[in-house]
């Protein structure tokens, strides 16, 4: 099953006097990025989440909230407010010298009763949200491979064909070489001049023969061909190989001087190029 990189998970869980949330957002780019934010801060939480979310994402931009919010005070100060201020103090143990923050080490040793209970129900909640996200992204790269699939087919027909051109193509070109030859012959050039331009004529006919470029391009639809059975992550193989068909497809179209092969050249590079955008979106 292919993923998208596009996709968004939520998930929500309340205990006694707290309600924890968990969104999370993804977008295409090249690598790997996470980013975790969580309300009151809590490092710890950031981490573990960043790690859950590496380890169950290949590619994409990946941004996770978390909001942890509390419906009323329990012994003093709200649980909301005493993280705030156990985030605080554990900031000025990490910036201040080992002797002056016995007062905060012993704070938040004394208020971390509550500490793992909520860390396990944001680890959950954040692997529920998760889950939602990585079912986002697979339903639309289900929509992503079925366009992909159908883009291979009409690739795969715009060079059966050119490949049913190519012997129209031959023919013209001999012919083409044919005239141009009785004209040199009939210019009445002299004969080391009319050799050279022969040579060179058949030179430039030789060049814009295009057997090679339909080639590769035969060979490259058969790797994408196996990719679409791949599961993900194959995003970075499929923009390899759209790049390789755009290169051999621009090519075709510039160097064919048989203007039927040309025309089909130019439609085969227009999907080529709507494949190079929809590849950019799969894991």
């Amino acid at each position: 099953m292919w993923l998208s990189m596009t996709g968004y998970g939520a998930a929500e869980r309340a205990t006694g006097d707290r309600s924890v949330r968990v969104e999370i957002r993804s977008v295409n780019q090249k690598n790997r990025e996470v980013r975790v934010f969580s309300s009151p801060r809590n490092l710890a939480w950031e981490y573990e989440v960043q790690q859950a979310l590496t380890r169950g994402l290949a590619r994409g931009k990946i941004d996770a909230y978390i909001t942890v919010s509390a419906s009323g005070a329990a012994g003093g100060l709200a649980p909301s407010a005493m993280h705030r201020l156990r985030g605080r103090l554990l900031h000025l143990r990490l910036h201040l010298g080992a002797g002056q923050t016995a007062i905060a080490g012993r704070f938040a040793a004394e208020s971390n009763d509550a500490e793992p209970l909520a860390q396990d129900i944001v680890l959950a909640t954040a692997a529920d949200a998760l889950a939602e996200l990585c079912e986002s992204r697979g339903r639309e790269g289900a929509g992503l491979l079925a366009v992909v699939a159908a883009q291979h087919n009409d690739i795969a027909a715009g060079v059966a064909r050119i490949v049913g051109l190519k012997p129209e193509e031959s023919g013209a070109r001999q012919k083409l070489l044919a005239e141009k030859f009785a004209a040199l012959r009939a210019g009445g050039l002299a004969e080391a001049d009319r050799r050279r331009l022969e040579e060179e004529l058949t030179y430039q006919l030789i060049r814009a023969d295009v057997t090679e470029e339909v080639d590769r391009i035969g060979i490259h639809l058969g790797a994408l061909a196996t990719l679409l059975k791949e599961a993900s992550p194959v995003g970075k193989q499929l923009d390899m190989l759209a790049q390789e068909l755009s290169r051999e497809t621009h090519t075709l179209a510039s160097k064919s001087t048989y203007m039927p092969i040309k025309d089909e050249a130019l439609k085969l590079r227009t999907i080529v190029d709507q494949l190079r955008e929809q590849v950019q979106n799969i894991e």
